[in-house]
């Protein structure tokens, strides 16, 4: 993707096609989803068949999975596919795939809780906006990772699972950067060890 120079080393930023899916992780929300092309979401006993309507569905999250926070889903899929809280503008390649919530249960033990008020399913709802976000990067392919090399061509190190193309931002070139400056600080030590033996 793109090769950046520093400190006569070199940068290799790379995507990274091979990370887990972030709904492998430790999430506060349940995404709840339907496709019939694509596997989304995390895994459930909702069936589609089971409702006349998303609202019904809703209804049932709301009530009988005792939700605190709801959010629906909508997918857009041309020439690949992203996912957001909020509906696409194009009626053709875009709807509705399910939702995305938390229950009370979850909310009160993210938090340490036993009563929820409204500034806690305010945080709720960012984790779960937050969630949606990452995972949309995720299956847009948004994910990166580096490699770094020596003067030499020599590969120092490499690390991956970089979320979002702001390569500042995620940390990314910070901790690429970082390699290259350890690399260095372990060569001037070396040099350093072997005058100080020579001298002796």
């Amino acid at each position: 993707m793109e090769t950046i120079e520093f400190r006569s080393g070199k940068i290799n930023i790379r995507q990274d096609s091979c990370c887990d899916s972030p709904r492998d992780w430790d999430n506060l929300g349940v995404m709840v989803c339907f496709h019939k092309k694509y596997s989304l979401g995390d895994n459930h006993d909702l069936k589609h068949g089971d409702f006349k309507s998303w609202l019904q569905m809703e209804e049932h999250i709301w009530k009988e999975l005792d939700a605190g926070v709801l959010m629906p889903l909508y997918l857009y899929d041309h020439g690949g596919i992203t996912i957001s809280i909020n509906p696409f503008s194009c009626p053709w390649d875009s709807g509705q795939v399910g939702f995305i919530y938390a229950s009370k249960e979850a909310i009160r033990k993210e938090y340490g809780k036993k009563h929820i008020s409204k500034a806690t399913l305010k945080k709720a709802q960012e984790i779960l906006e937050s969630e949606v976000e990452v995972y949309d990067q995720f299956i847009r392919g948004d994910v990166y990772g580096y490699q770094t090399f020596d003067p030499n061509g020599d590969e120092i190190h490499s690390c991956w699972g970089y979320y979002g193309s702001d390569c500042e931002k995620n940390g990314l070139m910070s901790d690429a950067r970082g390699s290259i400056d350890w690399y260095f600080k372990k060569e001037a030590a070396a040099e350093h060890f072997q005058q100080t033996q020579f001298a002796l």
